[in-house]
């Protein structure tokens, strides 16, 4: 791994994107670890963010990687209104409770309910994890992309117990919806059809779906 230090004063960060007619998130070659810093140490987050955020764009492997009072800490990012979506599995869900309490103005989003091992049926961890980072008011959770967790042809039936329990932790107040199409991989059963059928059963009522399909993500997702 290649490791590139930039460092800029205030006239020599300006002049930097002009000279080189790039993106600042476009500065960070793949493989390269970055290091940034101004002068003084302030924080230059937005440029760092940028850099990270196009790195995962293409497809590279990025951690955040600061000293212990290093400049950049979530609640610099709520404060930008930078959310955190958490792709994680239920082994993380402690160290994402952790990040939630230490954290309360930083909004969370687990993506596709933190993936509880439905094809095992080992729920019990997943569970009791997901109720206590529920805990955290800040938390939201999607209700999407449970297929794939679940046994190859399984059909909607099998998603209830995770998808109740999931409801039941964040209520639908914090929840969205997702189809995960075309990306599930149970192309054969994971009809859209079934599972908006399904889901009409879980969330009795227009103004609970209307919660969950359109006001909960259209004020998380500003659209």
């Amino acid at each position: 791994m290649k490791t590139v230090a930039v460092q800029w004063g205030e006239e020599l960060f300006e002049g930097a994107g002009a000279a080189s007619g790039a993106e600042f998130g476009q500065l960070a070659a793949p493989g390269r670890l970055i290091e940034i810093s101004g002068v003084g140490a302030s924080a230059r987050y937005t440029t760092a963010v940028a850099q990270v955020r196009q790195a995962q764009l293409e497809g590279e492997t990025t951690a955040w990687i600061q000293p212990a009072g290093g400049p950049l800490y979530p609640p610099d990012l709520a404060d930008s209104g930078v959310d955190l979506d958490a792709l994680i599995t239920p082994v993380h869900l402690p160290r994402i409770s952790v990040l939630a309490a230490r954290y309360p103005s930083l909004r969370i989003v687990v993506d596709h309910g933190a993936k509880p091992d439905i094809a095992a049926g080992q729920l019990g961890d997943w569970a009791a994890g997901l109720a206590r980072l529920a805990a955290a008011p800040q938390v939201y959770c999607k209700l999407s992309g449970l297929w794939n967790q679940a046994a190859p042809g399984a059909d909607a039936n099998a998603l209830a117990t995770c998808s109740l329990h999931l409801l039941a932790c964040f209520g639908a107040g914090r929840v969205l919806w997702g189809s995960d199409w075309p990306h599930t991989e149970q192309k054969e059963t994971a009809h859209a059809a079934n599972w908006i059928d399904r889901l009409h059963e879980w969330l009795p009522g227009a103004a609970l779906r209307q919660q969950v399909f359109v006001i909960n993500p259209s004020a998380l997702y500003s659209y």
